[in-house]
């Protein structure tokens, strides 16, 4: 696990981690209440901030052919946040989810895909409404 200098998690904020797969960069805040599952590798870049009730789930249970998802297979991708985004309160970002520089998320807005670069998205699921630049 790492945490850079003047990275901020608030309090009553979980990690569950079978590894320790979490970096957080430069002046990034994660916001109270945050649930951060480390099936696969998280990263958080620089200058991000994140409002409260942050879920990140970084795994995700694919089922096998008799539709068990207790058996079936585990992805575990990971999830990447890049540099200077911004994400609203009770934002959920799942497996595989790449958000590029500058991103913002609405709040409330639950993320499937990945988004572009200095792109604002939500809802749920999210989709782009617009572009920054």
């Amino acid at each position: 696990m790492t945490i850079r200098e003047r990275a901020w998690i608030q309090g009553r904020s979980g990690l569950n981690a079978r590894a320790a797969r979490l970096k957080v960069g430069d002046r990034s805040y994660i916001g109270p209440n945050a649930v951060i599952g480390l099936g696969g590798p998280v990263t958080i870049g620089e200058g991000v901030q994140i409002g409260a009730g942050l879920t990140i789930t970084a795994e995700a249970h694919e089922g096998d052919a008799d539709g068990s998802f207790v058996t079936g297979h585990v992805s575990r991708t990971g999830v990447t946040i890049g540099d200077n985004c911004w994400l609203g309160n009770n934002v959920s970002l799942l497996d595989g989810v790449e958000l590029g520089e500058g991103c913002i998320i609405g709040a409330g807005a639950v993320v499937t895909r990945s988004v572009q670069s200095y792109s604002v998205a939500a809802g749920v699921p999210a989709r782009i409404i617009r572009k920054i630049r």
